[in-house]
């Protein structure tokens, strides 16, 4: 208890004491992610993944993102621009999400291991949609999607 109290002591003066570097650090880091699209889409789609296992209570554990993902970052961004539709681009990446077709409210998983995992994160299951468009789907299964679920059930 007492080196954890020293240690986060330390932390906070050391982060004030250098204040201005770690401003600079997070301005470059906001500058790369402006200039370059795949860094962005790499940066927002780590972040989704950290959210996602955050609500179930579950963490990546120290892992890169992209070392369990089945795709690179390349492989995503095509994907993700067959999908676009009039007006979208990776320019506006933040006026349009990252859907899973099937929610990932879906799938059941413990582990990025896991085969809910990779089925809701698989390319197939992504696509881009606008904000809005996304936000009035929500957790919502697409009725065809349903249908198909129904059947593989009862095999």
């Amino acid at each position: 208890k007492k080196q954890l109290d020293r240690q986060r002591k330390y932390n906070y003066e050391y982060f004030h004491s250098h204040i201005e570097h770690f401003r600079e650090l997070k301005n470059q880091s906001y500058a790369r992610r402006m200039e370059n699209p795949q860094h962005r889409l790499k940066c927002r789609v780590s972040g989704l993944i950290r959210q996602k296992l955050h609500n179930r209570e579950l963490g990546k554990g120290g892992i890169s993102t992209w070392s369990f993902l089945p795709y690179t970052v390349e492989e995503l961004m095509a994907r993700l621009e067959s999908t676009f539709t009039e007006g979208m681009s990776f320019e506006n990446m933040g006026l349009w999400h990252i859907d899973h077709i099937i929610p990932d409210s879906q799938y059941m998983y413990k582990s990025v291991y896991d085969t809910g995992f990779q089925k809701s994160w698989a390319l197939d299951n992504l696509q881009a949609l606008w904000a809005e468009d996304n936000m009035i789907k929500g957790s919502k299964m697409p009725y065809k999607k349903r249908l198909i679920l129904k059947d593989e059930d009862q095999d």
